[in-house]
């Protein structure tokens, strides 16, 4: 003898909207997480570039924790751009070319009239800016206008013009003492083997900050007041318009200021 089950349609209804909403979450969750690997497994390589010859506070290799303003701008801007930093130390005369053929997608802290192939690149809105100054020893006096450098001796660093002084160094050649970069002319300026140093602001400030026996005039002429750029490839993995909203990005949210605050 069979026994009659008889189950209420509501029931029924009921029981079949549960698992037909339960399967569709389900779904639901395995598109987003296959959506989110895909996304992590297909981001976008970015090859940013920085000079071999690139100082603390902008790059220093000798730390993880605390690699310089550089490399944690292009993590900041990666992250901005949906992709992935990657960065190359590269010669700094290489720089241009490697950014014409798409090599490097981008090279920051830099400015047209720096770079060569200039014309032929992009470049993204300024980045921040930084200044030219002329510093001294305590016991130095700091310079008031150019003829105070009559008969002193400078350090520059190898390759850099600065136009504001080309005069002055035609008039004597031996004023001007190359190093082959910020670290080294600092270090001559230290030793006594110069009289003054030529470097950015960056860079002094930094040194104050990890060098505090070394006595260093606080007073200092300032050259110049400029603003720093990033020379992007015409190849590059992502449009002028995209890099210049992850940048102006970081300015709004003082990312960018929050980074230059934390290494100076």
């Amino acid at each position: 003898m069979k026994t009659l089950t008889w189950r209420s349609p509501l029931i029924v209804l009921k029981v079949g909207a549960f698992m037909t909403l339960r399967l569709g979450f389900s779904l639901f969750l395995t598109v987003i997480a296959f959506g989110l690997k895909s996304q992590a497994a297909f981001a976008k390589n970015l090859n940013f570039g920085i000079a071999e010859t690139t100082s603390s506070p902008l790059y220093n290799s000798s730390t993880k924790n605390k690699p310089g303003i550089l490399p944690d701008f292009f993590q900041q801007l990666a992250s901005e751009l949906h992709g992935k930093s990657n960065i190359t130390i590269t010669p700094r005369g290489r720089i241009a070319m490697m950014l014409l053929y798409g090599e490097l997608d981008a090279y920051c802290y830099s400015r047209p009239d720096w770079l060569e192939h200039s014309s032929e690149l992009h470049w993204s809105v300024p980045i921040f800016s930084d200044r030219n100054v002329l510093v001294s020893r305590q016991e130095t006096p700091a310079i008031k206008n150019y003829s105070d450098l009559k008969d002193k001796k400078v350090a520059t660093v190898q390759g850099f013009q600065y136009p504001e002084l080309e005069e002055t160094f035609a008039a004597n050649p031996l004023m001007r003492s190359d190093s082959v970069d910020v670290a080294t002319t600092l270090e001559k300026l230290e030793l006594k083997r110069v009289d003054y140093a030529l470097l950015n602001d960056l860079y002094f400030q930094y040194f104050k900050k990890t060098h505090p026996k070394v006595r260093l005039n606080e007073k200092f002429f300032v050259i110049r007041t400029f603003d720093v750029f990033c020379a992007l490839s015409p190849k590059a993995a992502f449009t002028v318009p995209e890099f210049n909203a992850a940048v102006e990005k970081l300015k709004t949210t003082k990312k960018i200021q929050e980074l230059i605050e934390k290494y100076k």
